[in-house]
């Protein structure tokens, strides 16, 4: 299983990159950091993931599940929608997954994808301020073969399956508890409780705050 993700930094323009690669029942491959100038963040997303499939197919880690939570991505490759601002990327990714076989590519919440998010930030804490303007287009890679240490508690938590909360808008008449359908990689339906505490009754609130269970990636 892979997941990709990058993350942009708030103060710096710089970019980090990070995938996890975990068996089907969560254990540890490896993962991957690595940092580049910003430009647009799906130019961004599809970097992450090429470096991915590029490390899968270097290392024999196959066949592959991929998790993202960029929903436009996976659009790009099971849609016939194009972006011309980074079609010679979108063909090298389309490339390498016939090479792996067109593994699934699976939209995932934010939520579950925590521990790539963490090695992409990582990326930016470890890049010094005064190496920024020394930063070469050829990116360069740090891999792990060992998960970090601060890394433990969000990979121990996947294993587990321990669930995360996620705030979202509900629209319509919902009544508590009700399964609700939400597109996502989740083989069911998630329960909804909806925050009634609005003033009007539930029953003709046009929207209410609601808290989604989350748990982590549907196949761990």
């Amino acid at each position: 299983m892979l997941n990709t993700d990058p993350s942009l930094s708030s103060n710096i323009q710089i970019v980090g990159l990070g995938a996890v690669f975990r068996n089907s029942i969560g254990k540890w491959i490896m993962g991957f950091t690595s940092h580049a100038l910003a430009k647009d963040i799906f130019y961004h997303e599809l970097q992450a993931f090429f470096v991915g499939l590029q490390l899968a197919l270097l290392h024999n880690l196959g066949p592959l599940e991929i998790n993202i939570d960029a929903e436009q991505i996976i659009k790009f490759f099971t849609n016939t929608e194009c972006n011309p601002n980074n079609s010679a990327l979108l063909d090298d990714c389309r490339f390498l997954l016939l090479r792996q076989d067109s593994p699934p590519l699976i939209h995932i919440y934010r939520e579950q994808n925590r521990l790539t998010d963490s090695f992409a930030r990582r990326a930016i804490n470890t890049t010094l301020p005064s190496s920024l303007d020394f930063i070469s287009p050829v990116m360069s890679i740090t891999t792990f073969w060992v998960p970090p240490q601060d890394s433990l508690q969000i990979l121990c938590g996947d294993k587990r399956g321990d669930i995360t909360t996620r705030r979202v808008k509900a629209y319509g008449v919902l009544s508590p508890s009700v399964p609700v359908n939400i597109p996502t990689s989740l083989p069911t339906n998630i329960l909804i409780w909806p925050n009634t505490n609005t003033g009007c009754p539930i029953n003709i609130a046009l929207s209410a705050d609601t808290m989604v269970a989350v748990p982590p990636n549907s196949s761990l």
